[in-house]
């Protein structure tokens, strides 16, 4: 509770890893200007559960691919009533793989822009759940705001989706193959582009 995770430089396992088994809880917590070469600047969580609330992550990045703030690979993740904003990286903001469930609740998510896939999330073999949400000013080569592929699911609910853009795919959600599912409802989209 009450930390600030600021300036670090880490080549992989980003900032704070929570691996094989382990829980973690973070309230009014701040990531900010966290460097790293891949596996999420802020957090990567292998196996294990987390809980974030009321938090900032701001100006994360990542050098390669993986995600820029969060990687989360087999784990049940939380984020609810926090902000993440100013990241920049190669690949996917926030990555949800291999039988992730990643649930975001009240999460303002504005200002990113990733190279590759995803300006927020890439969900990827994993259910995310997106409630009362907004997605402002979010950019990537495809879906500036989401990535659904390789089997993931979306479920979306009273969420907002403003201004996001993407070079190749869709300007605010990207689905890539026919296995991946998508539900969004009681939710604005508008302002978006699609660049390429």
């Amino acid at each position: 509770i009450d930390v600030v995770f600021e300036q670090n430089s880490v080549n992989n396992f980003g900032t704070v890893l929570v691996a094989t088994g382990s829980y973690a809880f973070f309230d009014r917590c701040t990531w900010a200007k966290n460097r790293l070469a891949a596996d999420g600047a802020a957090f990567c969580v292998l196996d294990a559960s987390v809980v974030v609330n009321n938090s900032l992550m701001t100006e994360n990045y990542a050098d390669g691919f993986q995600a820029a703030t969060m990687l989360i690979e087999g784990s049940d993740v939380s984020i609810e009533n926090s902000i993440l904003e100013g990241t920049t990286g190669v690949d996917s903001n926030i990555r949800a793989g291999r039988g992730s469930t990643f649930r975001v609740t009240n999460v303002i998510f504005r200002d990113n822009s990733m190279s590759a896939a995803a300006g927020v999330i890439e969900v990827m073999s994993s259910q995310v759940f997106v409630t009362g949400c907004s997605f402002i000013n979010n950019f990537a080569a495809q879906g500036g705001a989401i990535k659904v592929w390789e089997g993931g699911a979306l479920k979306g609910d009273g969420s907002y989706f403003d201004g996001n853009q993407a070079d190749d795919g869709e300007g605010v959600i990207h689905i890539e193959d026919a296995g991946a599912t998508m539900e969004i409802a009681n939710s604005v989209i508008t302002n978006h582009t699609k660049a390429g």
